[in-house]
């Protein structure tokens, strides 16, 4: 068992490492080569035992959230997103509410899935990844705005979709039999651990605010301060009951905007700054390797966990219909958004067809697992969705253009 994990662990960074590489060359998302590696490493040619590795992944979920989080408070620049988060943020919310809210009620409705548990997909249909859309604009003519669009919509994703996952399953914790009553002493919950949670990270935020300049600088080793920190805040707050998961997004959004913080205390002390400026630095150096090493790792082990045998033609069925209303549900949005700002009109295909589900998504996945939930053709639905949306993502635009200009070609040949 143990040598089979360091094989795994060591497999994990090999494939990671040539799948990133491999992404930046082809623009094909790494979440379709890591699904695909893991598929081939463990049912395809059994190198790896999936069943030995389900338990340790399940376990690792909460962890990896903390670390992920940190990524996404790094990213999550407040002064920045206020100049510009009008257009991201309408259109992020109410792509998200939207596919969410449609996406529950198709799945409850027509295809009799509980209510919640609909939901709960419906999240993970919402969204679009940070990691592979910089790569996807590199290299497409796209103007400024409507690239800045698209990447403020993916950063507002992985954090929105998270607090509204967690959300999501707190209600399906409370057991309450009737979806109104469910929905109003969920909310009731959440909003007290929410609140907890909040006040929390504000304080352990603000004991590593003033520990810093404590700190001897020979002593300093500010990443492993951090997560420890974060571990410890995420239990004490769950033992309070309050919401682990809010209260280290929150105290990673304080720490990516640790720069701005002190010029509104107007700290004058040269030196406190800059320990804290190198600190932020150093912390972001390290987090990019235990990232990749996290990312890595659930899109391999999602392919692992593939049982052919599971899918059936109603999950395809499911799978088609919610792209479908992703797609569709853009298209709207875009639609709207555009009656309000003329400047993104010449790029609607690139908004509508960029939206590559990644690593929230995948983690999402396992979220349910972390918590005793188990949620009925979750993953595989969710894998054909991400695989699904990728293609999209890479090609959907080329598709679009293709199909306009024959159409745009048929009617001047009418003409002639």
């Amino acid at each position: 068992m143990v040598a089979q994990l360091i094989l795994f662990t060591g497999l994990i960074i090999i494939i990671g490492y040539i799948s990133s590489i491999f992404a930046e060359k082809t623009k094909i998302p790494e979440s379709l080569l890591l699904i695909s590696m893991g598929f081939l490493i463990g049912p395809v040619f059994k190198v790896v035992d999936s069943s030995s590795i389900r338990d340790f992944v399940t376990s690792f979920t909460i962890i990896a959230i903390v670390i992920v989080l940190i990524d996404n408070g790094l990213e999550f620049n407040i002064p920045m997103l206020f100049k510009t988060m009008i257009d991201s943020t309408l259109f992020t919310l109410s792509v998200n509410i939207l596919i969410t809210i449609i996406v529950g009620l198709v799945l409850s409705t027509i295809f009799k899935w509980n209510l919640l548990f609909s939901y709960f997909i419906g999240v993970i249909s919402a969204g679009s990844t940070t990691i592979i859309i910089p790569f996807l604009l590199k290299d497409k003519e796209v103007q400024k705005d409507a690239k800045k669009l698209i990447s403020l919509e993916s950063i507002l994703n992985d954090t929105s979709l998270i607090i509204i996952a967690v959300a999501i399953l707190e209600m399906i914790k409370t057991g309450e039999p009737r979806a109104m009553d469910a929905i109003i002493f969920g909310l009731r919950i959440i909003l007290i651990e929410f609140v907890k949670g909040i006040i929390f990270a504000a304080i352990f935020f603000a004991i590593w605010f003033k520990s810093v300049k404590a700190i001897p600088t020979h002593k300093k080793r500010n990443y492993i301060f951090i997560l420890g920190l974060l571990f410890i805040l995420y239990s004490f707050t769950e033992i309070l009951q309050g919401n682990g998961i809010i209260a280290v997004l929150t105290f990673s959004i304080l720490l990516g905007n640790v720069t701005s913080i002190m010029k509104l205390l107007k700290l004058k002390d040269k030196r406190y700054r800059k320990d804290h400026i190198e600190t932020l630095k150093s912390i972001e150096l390290i987090q990019m390797d235990f990232s990749f090493f996290t990312r890595s790792l659930f899109f391999v082990v999602l392919g692992l966990l593939i049982d052919i045998n599971s899918y059936t033609l109603m999950t395809f069925a499911i799978a088609l219909t919610l792209i479908l209303i992703i797609l569709i549900t853009r298209f709207v949005c875009v639609k709207s958004i555009f009656a309000i700002e003329h400047r993104y009109k010449k790029h609607k295909q690139n908004i509508i067809t960029i939206v590559p589900k990644g690593f929230i998504a995948t983690l999402l996945i396992f979220l349910p697992y972390s918590e005793g939930i188990f949620i009925p053709q979750l993953g595989e639905v969710s894998v054909l969705i991400i695989v699904g949306m990728s293609f999209i993502a890479i090609y959907g635009n080329k598709l679009l253009k293709g199909k306009k200009a024959f159409i745009e070609k048929g009617i001047t040949d009418f003409k002639e």
